[in-house]
């Protein structure tokens, strides 16, 4: 009967073994499992980090492009405008100098006109006065 309990017993301790090696083993499995989840998870926020880094050096490189062109064009554009003000200027001169000759031309007109009436008033009036003496 001593054999039977002893036999009982160590049948019943190799089973409590056995329970507790795969209750470890189960607890090693969701360890490993976590462990293989928490590193997916960090290549994926790696992937992601990376991608983000890409994008944004391609979106710098494209705004730095956006830059030099943008001066570009302002500087053509500032060239192009200074070009037209001194044209512009040109043909402001130019009609300036036509007004004044312009001007210059009806003052003379104007006095050739006067010296004309002048002289036509001097006629008449000589004329009137020939005309009272002879009456």
């Amino acid at each position: 009967m001593r054999q039977d309990l002893l036999t009982a017993y160590s049948v019943a301790k190799k089973r409590e073994l056995q329970v507790a090696a795969a209750r470890v083993a189960e607890q090693e499995e969701r360890r490993r499992r976590m462990l293989q989840e928490i590193q997916q998870k960090s290549q994926i926020d790696v992937q992601y980090l990376e991608d983000a880094v890409k994008e944004k050096e391609r979106a710098m490189g494209e705004i730095a492009a956006a830059v030099a062109s943008l001066q570009k064009t302002a500087e053509e554009v500032s060239s192009s405008l200074v070009a037209e003000a001194q044209a512009l200027l040109l043909v402001c001169e130019e009609n300036k100098n036509k007004a004044n000759a312009d001007l210059e031309e009806i003052k003379a007109k104007i006095k050739a006109e006067k010296v004309e009436m002048k002289e036509s008033t001097k006629d008449f009036l000589s004329k009137a006065k020939q005309e009272a003496d002879d009456l």
